[in-house]
C-alpha cells in the first residue's frame, strides 16, 4: 500500500519527487510519461489526489511517486540482457509503439538510450557518474536561464534502478569532419557563438549553488608528464615536449588561482548544431562540470580543431579584456590533454598519432 509523503524533495530545476513508504513499489513501471505531451510547458503543478498516491504533473509529464534519489552502488550489471529488459519497459512507460527500436550510446560513464529522437534516458555505469548525474541535475536547473543556449533538464531521476530522463536536443555532434566541411564564415560565425558560451558559463557565480562544486583538473598534471618523459624509456619519443610546455606553464602561478566555473569537457561529442545553419543547438553533459581553470576549459575545444580554439580565443580575450600572449598557457593545457590519452589512457597507436597531430599545431602557438 503506498502512502505518499506530505513532504516534496524540489531540486531546483522544477522536477520534483514524491517519497514512498515502500521502496519496493517504485521504478520504471512508476513512470507514466505521455509521450505527445512530454516537455511541452514548464509549468510544475501538484495535484492533491490522494487515491493512494500523489501525481506530480512536471514540464508536461505525469510522474507518480518518484522518489529522490539516494546513495548506493549503482553499477550497471555486464551484459545486454538487463539493458534489453530496461528498453522493453520503457517503451511501455513512455506509450510508445510495440517493437520502437531505440539507439544505444555507450560513454565513459553512462549509457544513453535515445527514443524517436524525442527522450533520452540515461543509465550510470559506476556509483561516482551516479553522483554526477544528481549534482547535474541540480547545477543544470540554475545555470539554464543564464546561458545562451539550451542544456538538457531532468525530467526525473529514479530508483532503485538509476536512471534520469530528459528531452532530447535536436541537432548533430560537432565533429571535425563537419567542422572542417563548414566555409570560412560559418567557421567565424561558430567561434563567436563558443566565445558567447564560454564567457556566460565563466560568469556564473559560484555562490549560486549553496554547496561546493569541486574543481576539475587535467586527466595528467604538468608534473607527471614531464616526469614520464624524462624517466620512462617507452616515452622518450616525447622528450622534446618538455621545454614548450615549460615555457607554455609560465605564466600559470598568475592564473592559476583564478578558478570559474567550466563545463571541463566541451569537445565535439557535447556541441550540438543545427545541421542547415550549423549554429549550436545545445551543449550536453554537464557531468563534468566543476570551478577551475578558463583555459582548461577552452582549451577542449582543441580537439575539434586546433584553429577553432585560437579563433574563440581571440573573441573571448577581446571581450574580456584579457592579455594577447595568455595563448600559450591556452595552448600547454591543449598539449596535456592529448598527452592525457597516451600516457594514462594509452591509446593505440593510430589514435596516438592522430593526438600527436594536435599536439604539433599546439607547439606552433606556443612558440608565437
Amino acid at each position: 500500500m503506498l502512502r505518499p509523503s506530505t513532504e516534496l524533495a524540489n531540486t531546483q530545476c522544477g522536477v520534483h519527487f514524491a517519497t514512498v513508504s515502500d521502496p519496493r513499489t517504485y521504478g520504471l513501471r512508476r513512470i507514466n510519461l505521455q509521450a505527445p505531451r512530454y516537455c511541452q510547458n514548464l509549468d510544475v503543478t501538484v495535484h492533491n489526489q490522494w487515491a493512494g498516491q500523489k501525481m506530480i504533473t512536471v514540464k508536461g509529464a505525469l510522474i507518480d511517486n518518484i522518489p529522490r534519489p539516494v546513495g548506493g552502488p549503482p553499477l550497471l550489471p555486464k551484459g545486454r540482457a538487463y539493458l534489453r529488459s530496461v528498453i522493453h519497459e520503457l517503451v511501455g512507460a513512455f506509450c510508445l509503439e510495440t517493437g520502437t527500436r531505440p539507439s544505444v550510446r555507450y560513454g565513459w560513464d553512462v549509457v544513453a538510450i535515445l527514443f524517436e529522437d524525442k527522450i533520452v534516458v540515461r543509465l550510470p555505469k559506476t556509483a561516482s557518474a551516479w553522483m554526477k548525474m544528481q549534482r547535474e541535475e541540480i547545477v543544470l536547473g540554475r545555470i539554464a536561464p543564464m546561458l545562451p543556449y539550451p542544456v538538457p533538464l531532468p525530467q526525473t531521476m529514479t530508483t532503485p534502478c538509476r536512471l534520469s530522463v530528459h528531452r532530447m536536443i535536436q541537432g548533430r555532434n560537432l565533429s571535425q569532419s563537419v567542422y572542417r566541411s563548414l566555409s570560412r564564415a560559418r567557421k567565424g560565425c561558430l567561434a563567436e557563438q563558443l566565445a558567447e558560451l564560454f564567457l556566460a558559463l565563466h560568469a556564473i557565480p559560484p555562490s549560486l549553488f549553496g554547496f561546493s562544486v569541486q574543481q576539475s583538473v587535467t586527466g595528467v598534471t604538468l608534473t607527471d608528464t614531464l616526469h614520464r618523459i624524462g624517466t620512462e624509456q617507452k616515452w622518450q619519443w616525447l622528450h622534446y615536449l618538455e621545454k614548450p610546455l615549460t615555457k607554455g606553464f609560465a605564466r600559470w602561478p598568475e592564473f592559476h588561482d583564478q578558478a570559474v566555473f567550466s563545463h571541463f569537457d566541451l569537445q565535439g561529442s557535447n556541441i550540438l548544431v543545427d545541421p542547415k545553419t550549423t549554429h549550436i543547438s545545445g551543449i550536453v553533459d554537464f557531468l563534468d562540470c566543476g570551478m577551475g581553470s578558463k583555459f582548461y576549459d577552452m582549451s577542449k575545444v582543441s580537439k575539434i580543431d586546433v584553429g577553432l580554439m585560437e579563433r574563440v580565443w581571440r573573441l573571448y580575450r577581446n571581450r574580456a579584456e584579457m592579455a594577447a600572449g595568455l595563448i600559450q598557457l591556452l595552448a600547454a593545457y591543449g598539449i596535456l590533454e592529448q598527452l592525457s590519452d597516451i600516457l594514462i589512457r594509452e591509446i593505440s597507436p593510430a589514435k596516438a598519432t592522430r593526438r600527436m597531430t594536435r599536439v604539433q599545431k599546439l607547439v606552433e602557438l606556443l612558440k608565437d
